[in-house]
């Protein structure tokens, strides 16, 4: 069977999965597994499809996913599937997945590599994708015997057929794959009722026409169009600038600051396991450079850019061997939130997480900048 290892991901999605790809040029449409469609967070409408193979139809129930990407192992080739159906499992197992030792048997593909993962067959790409197809190298041999094709998901090997028996005795069972959707119908027929009541809604109130969406202020704008200008990607990481206002003054809060940590200090005295988890802990941020000393030169500033975050270290009660450390971000110091330095973000967004945030902290190895990585430390 012709059976690749792919990464596969959501458009925009950062997050990956490496699966196999079943290509199966007899289909007119793609699959996905349902396990797959999970792992990287895709979503979809669910329907009602009739599928022919070999003739016969097969009503089933599925989701339609869109937006879902495959790259070659290696990252530099990015195919876009079109819209792919979510089936609970693919036509095929791994025993018709070509190996190493199968192409080991002829000559012509000593220069074919075939990488083997521990993945599920988590996709199958019909002939709806040519780019998947679309031949940069061809291996072939003698006459009876299987070629392989480069295409821009890696070495495919095409025709391999095993005649040796399956670990049960048994002969290998024969697969015929042929899928075309013949029909297609929505499951979620409540979507025309609930058309109808809107629009029953909307001609009884004029006024209040509930297909309205709600506008922005002018604040949350200039939010926006921070957060548009400023996102980048880097390192595999998106980025975007902190939505500071331009005539921002902070109030000097290190007399503040210095008293929680002497509270701290206090309590880190009298509880030695704390004391020794807490300084593992910063130890640990230091090290994986997520804090960084503060140069000699910021110490001394009084511009209104300098701003203290207080911690401290809690237990979860499943979890009395790891101090979660929270660095206290809702604390004011007497700034009320008219002359917040950030500009709030639009109500109809979802949460945001402040993470990355430069500042000034009194903590027990001295001054640093803190890098808040929110794998290691929690914030409120």
């Amino acid at each position: 069977m012709a059976i690749v290892p792919v990464r596969v991901r959501m458009r925009n999605s950062i997050k990956e999965v490496v699966t196999y790809a079943f290509l199966d040029p007899g289909s007119n449409v793609s699959f996905c597994s349902s396990a797959l469609m999970k792992e990287v967070c895709g979503t979809g409408h669910k329907m009602k499809i009739t599928i022919e193979t070999m003739g016969v139809p097969h009503t089933m129930y599925t989701y339609v996913v869109e937006g879902l990407e495959i790259l070659s192992l290696d990252g530099l080739n990015i195919t876009e599937l079109p819209k792919v159906y979510t089936k609970d499992r693919m036509p095929v197992s791994h025993h018709h997945i070509p190996t190493a030792s199968d192409v080991r048997r002829w000559p012509h593909f000593s220069d074919v590599h075939l990488p083997h993962f521990n993945a599920d067959i988590g996709l199958l790409i019909g002939n709806n994708v040519p780019d998947a197809y679309t031949p940069r190298q061809v291996r072939t041999g003698p006459a009876g015997s299987p070629h392989a094709t480069q295409t821009a998901l890696g070495w495919i090997a095409w025709n391999v057929i095993r005649n040796d028996r399956s670990r049960s005795g048994k002969e290998d069972t024969l697969a015929v794959n042929k899928a075309t959707i013949s029909a297609i119908q929505e499951v979620e027929d409540n979507r025309k009722l609930e058309k109808l009541v809107r629009e029953c809604i909307n001609y009884d109130f004029p006024e209040r026409t509930i297909d309205d969406r709600k506008e922005w202020f002018q604040e949350d704008r200039r939010f926006m169009v921070v957060v548009e200008k400023s996102c980048r990607l880097k390192d595999g990481h998106y980025k975007i600038s902190l939505p500071f206002r331009s005539d921002f003054n902070l109030p000097d809060n290190s007399e503040v600051a210095v008293r929680r940590l002497k509270c701290l200090e206090k309590r880190l005295r009298r509880d030695s396991k704390l004391h020794s988890d807490y300084n593992d802990f910063m130890s640990k941020i230091i090290q994986n450079g997520y804090a960084e000393i503060v140069p000699i030169k910021d110490l001394a500033r009084a511009d209104g850019k300098v701003w203290y975050i207080p911690h401290h270290g809690v237990y979860h009660p499943k979890k009395p061997d790891k101090v979660r450390v929270v660095f206290d971000c809702t604390y004011h110091g007497g700034i009320t939130n008219r002359h917040s330095p950030s500009r709030s973000k639009p109500n109809q967004q979802p949460h945001w997480r402040l993470i990355g945030f430069p500042t000034r902290e009194c903590c027990s190895h001295g001054r640093h900048c803190i890098d808040v990585s929110p794998s290691l430390c929690s914030q409120r």
